[in-house]
Parts: structure tokens; C-alpha cells; sequence
């Protein structure tokens, strides 16, 4: 038999689009700070929401969760169950360099006892791409 490599080559494309397959479809979803990812997107980008030390946290990250992404929002406007609004505004940083107008964070005090909630964010956007009405339940919720 002169190629006997030729045999192989169905068993090595068979592998490889398991290890790709596994690659695309195991996506962690763990938070950086501990808190409740939301997705924005076909997974394009993610939140974090957290409420910490009587303040409500959003971060916005990539695809991956592991970089933060700055936005130049001047506010993100959080609308609770209850119908209250809050306006998470940008936060600075001088360790990270973030600057109001170019930061992945953004914080408001949080006026409830407790810490879970049920929200919509009116609108977030980033890099040229606008997300609507985006549905924020903290704890996250499987329901």
C-alpha cells in the first residue's frame, strides 16, 4: 500500500472537530468579582452585576470574561422590579487609568436591604453596537 497515512486521515479530522466542538461549546460563565453575568448578545459581551458594601456594581467585559471593555456611557439607567430607577454612573480609576467617559464600571448606591433584585438596563452600548431592555436578575436565576 503506498499511502497508508491516507487512512488516517478520516480519524484526524474526526478529532479535530471534537476538540473544536469542545473548544465552542464549553464557556465558563464565571464572574471576575463574584457576581451575576449577564449576557449581551450572541455572547458578544457580558455584564457583571454585584452589589456591594451598600453600592450596586456593573462591569462590562468581553466575550470571554476575561477583559473589561470601556465605554464612553455617561450613565447606564437601571429600571428595579419596584418601577425605581437608578443611574449607575461611570466610576475612575488611577490603578486601571479608567476615566469617567472611558471606564467598564459603573456604580450607584443601592437604596434596598438585601441584595437581590429584579431589573431591566434601559440600554448599554458598546463598540457601535446598542443592547435594549436587557433583563438583570441578582442572584442570577435560572427560572
Amino acid at each position: 500500500m503506498r499511502f497508508p497515512g491516507l487512512l488516517l486521515l478520516p480519524v484526524l479530522l474526526l478529532a479535530c472537530d471534537r476538540i473544536e466542538d469542545a473548544h465552542h461549546h464549553h464557556h465558563d460563565h464565571t464572574a471576575p468579582h463574584g457576581g451575576t453575568v449577564v449576557i449581551l448578545g450572541n455572547e458578544d459581551y457580558h455584564l457583571e452585576f454585584l452589589v456591594q458594601e451598600g453600592r450596586i456594581h456593573c462591569y462590562v467585559l468581553d466575550h470571554h470574561l476575561e477583559n473589561f471593555v470601556r465605554i464612553d456611557a455617561p450613565s447606564l439607567e437601571l429600571v428595579l422590579d419596584s418601577g425605581e430607577t437608578l443611574a449607575l454612573l461611570p466610576v475612575a480609576s488611577r490603578m486601571t487609568g479608567e476615566s469617567v467617559g472611558d471606564t467598564s464600571h459603573f456604580a450607584a448606591d443601592w437604596p434596598r436591604t438585601g441584595e437581590s433584585f429584579k431589573a431591566r438596563l434601559s440600554e448599554v452600548a458598546i463598540r457601535g453596537t446598542s443592547f435594549r431592555d436587557v433583563p438583570v436578575s441578582h442572584p442570577e436565576s435560572h427560572e
